[in-house]
C-alpha cells in the first residue's frame, strides 16, 4: 500500500475476495503470467480490479465466440453464452455461475464460494486456506 497510515488502519481487516491471489491455484497462476506478459505495467503482487476483470470478462468473450460457430455474429455470442450451465472462467473463480437464466437469482450459483482474505502487515493471509461455501439466501418477494 502506497499510504502507510491507511496500511496500518487496514491491518488485521477481514475482506471477501471471488479470487485467490495469494495461494494461487494454475488457472490463476496463468492469469497472472498473461497479465504480466501483455501488460507492461503490471510488475506482479495482487492486480487491481480492473486489470483482472477485464482479463475474466475477456475470457468469457472467448467462451462465447468459440460457441457460436464459424462466424459469430453478437447475438450469436450471447445466444451461445446464455446456454452456459457452468461457467468459472476454466477454474479462477471458486464457484460456477450459469447463464441460462441471465439476470435473475437462478443464474446464482445455490452453494456459492469465495474467499475470506485478513491483511496480515504486508500480506493477505487466506482464512482456512480455502475457499468458504454458503447457500445462497433468497429475498422475499424475489424467484
Amino acid at each position: 500500500m502506497g499510504n502507510p497510515a491507511a496500511a496500518r488502519a487496514f491491518n488485521g481487516v477481514y475482506v471477501t475476495s471471488s479470487v485467490n491471489f495469494t495461494t494461487p491455484n494454475a488457472p490463476t497462476r496463468l492469469m497472472l503470467s498473461a497479465l504480466r506478459k501483455y501488460d507492461k505495467s503490471y510488475r506482479g503482487g495482487l492486480p487491481d480490479l480492473g486489470l483482472y476483470g477485464s482479463y475474466l470478462a475477456a475470457d468469457l468473450m472467448i467462451k462465447g465466440l468459440e460457441l457460436a460457430g464459424t462466424h459469430p455474429s453478437g447475438p450469436a455470442v450471447i445466444r451461445a453464452l446464455r446456454a452456459v450451465n457452468s461457467y468459472n472462467a476454466g477454474g479462477i473463480l471458486p464457484s460456477s455461475v450459469t447463464f441460462r437464466h441471465f439476470g435473475t437469482p437462478a443464474m446464482l450459483p445455490k452453494h456459492p464460494c469465495g474467499y475470506i482474505m485478513q491483511l496480515q502487515g504486508t500480506h493477505f493471509i487466506v482464512y482456512k486456506n480455502k475457499a468458504i461455501c454458503g447457500t445462497t439466501i433468497g429475498v422475499p418477494g424475489i424467484a
